[in-house]
């Protein structure tokens, strides 16, 4: 027994619990440092693959919106800065009808025959949008003035629609809003002013 205490074995020498100790406080000191870093880089990657997300959206939903108000027939009247009521033009298939209205409900675009009939949903994520009709008061072939409303009396001398969403990311998303403004300009209107122009 004497010969394998004075052999290799007894001339290794262990750790001691105040070197394990040591060095488990080490190992926790740099987990203590490097976890936060870690999920602060998460959750701002989370955060903007969420913008980018909503981004995308209001783009590619303000692209068809626009594409079906340039090839409208008319602003209707009744249209205001929470409605849009629309006569004929691309989105009337998506609509379901001639005679269609666009609006907010429910955290979403939305349109139908009009404002409360069956929905059908355009787009998400959209908390809000804020419409406003141009109108070329001077005669001159461009939009001058904005208005809230469309009249009985001014449904044929609407020219462009300028609209505003307002957007947010969805729950557990980050907490992220946008307020992106487009204008669209009816292209029936335009040609219509240009015959008239070109008649005269």
């Amino acid at each position: 027994m004497s010969a394998v205490r004075g052999g290799s074995l007894g001339n290794r020498r262990g750790v001691s619990l105040v070197e394990l100790l040591v060095a488990m406080a080490v190992g926790l000191l740099l987990l203590a440092v490097v976890a936060p870093v870690t999920m602060m880089a998460n959750r701002s990657s989370e955060q903007q693959r969420s913008q980018q997300s909503v981004q995308t959206a209001v783009y590619v939903g303000a692209e068809m919106l626009m594409r079906g108000i340039r090839g409208v027939e008319a602003i209707r009247a009744g249209s205001d800065g929470d409605e849009l009521f629309l006569e004929g033009g691309e989105l009337e298939e998506v609509c379901g009808a001639t005679e269609f209205a666009i609006w907010v409900v429910d955290g979403a675009l939305h349109c139908g025959p009009d404002v409360g009939d069956p929905l059908r949903r355009i787009m998400g994520e959209v908390e809000s949008i804020d419409l406003s009709y141009g109108f070329d008061t001077q005669g001159d072939g461009r939009v001058d003035t904005f208005r809230n409303s469309v009249g009985a009396s001014d449904e044929d001398e609407v020219r462009a629609v300028r609209f505003r969403f307002g957007m947010r990311a969805g729950e557990g998303r980050g907490d992220f809003r946008a307020s992106p403004e487009f204008v669209a300009v009816i292209r029936n209107a335009v040609l219509a002013d240009l015959q008239i122009g070109g008649g005269g």
